[in-house]
């Protein structure tokens, strides 16, 4: 969520502040602003004279926004991840793939040794049998 608080008179309420909001924030509430919720909390005047105008704290309104789809009913868990967690999934998604490949690499590699293996015994085998055969002639 994000929280601005600002008083409503000239020239805070000429910044338009609910205009300015980017589209994925969308503006859930405005609320009177209550400073005994912020301990050690004081109001500095910023003119001469506020009696005129009311206090500060009266005219001080706190803007609620809140992500777009959450704010529309959404579990905030369905929200969008962070770029942190998209990176982190990314490269557990790569060290998943990395180990596949070694498996793999390695499957390959024994199969080849085998295969190597039992071209060896045929090519033992046979010389064996040819030189039997012509030492028997």
């Amino acid at each position: 969520e994000v929280h601005v608080t600002l008083l409503v008179r000239f020239p805070y309420t000429a910044w338009k502040i609910k205009e300015l909001a980017p589209k994925k924030l969308k503006l859930v509430g405005e609320v009177p602003f209550e400073s005994d919720r912020f301990e050690g909390y004081s109001h500095k005047a910023t003119t001469k004279d506020e009696r005129t105008h009311g206090t500060a704290m009266e005219r001080s309104v706190t803007c609620v926004w809140r992500r777009a789809q959450v704010a529309d009913g959404d579990d905030e868990d369905d929200a969008r991840p962070s770029k942190k967690a998209k990176k982190a999934k990314i490269v557990r998604k790569a060290a998943e793939e990395a180990q596949k490949l070694k498996a793999q690499e390695a499957k390959v590699t024994q199969s080849k040794a085998a295969q190597s293996e039992e071209g060896s015994a045929n090519q033992g085998g046979e010389d064996g049998d040819t030189a039997t055969d012509a030492a028997g002639e």
